[in-house]
């Protein structure tokens, strides 16, 4: 399987300027689909996307910068695989309540 896909929207807004330090809430979509987009679909893939909201918060200093968010699902929904119509079945899923996600970069 590499078809899944992520996308996130928001805005970011500066708390404390002269510190670097800022906060964002965003939107954020993220799943793997029924059937590949690319290649075949026979493969063995639980299906489903999850719909966050997303704080997080950022520190800048100099050329470093290190955020962190922590999405809250708010939606889930597993859908039915290739295998799953075929069957009739419908498999089971795992999904995450909360996931923290961390970065740190440095500009060169």
């Amino acid at each position: 399987m590499w078809d899944s896909y992520l996308l996130r929207v928001g805005v970011s807004c500066g708390i404390w300027p002269a510190k670097g330090l800022s906060l964002s809430l965003g939107g954020r979509l993220e799943g793997v689909p029924v059937e590949d987009w690319f290649g075949g679909s026979e493969g063995f893939r639980r299906p489903g996307y999850a719909v966050s909201i997303e704080p997080g918060i950022a520190w800048q200093y100099r050329k470093f910068s290190i955020s962190v968010t922590a999405p809250v699902a708010i939606e889930r929904n597993r859908e039915r695989s290739v295998s799953d119509l075929r069957t009739g079945r419908h498999g089971d899923a795992a999904f995450a309540d909360y996931l923290i996600t961390g970065s740190v970069s440095y500009r060169f």
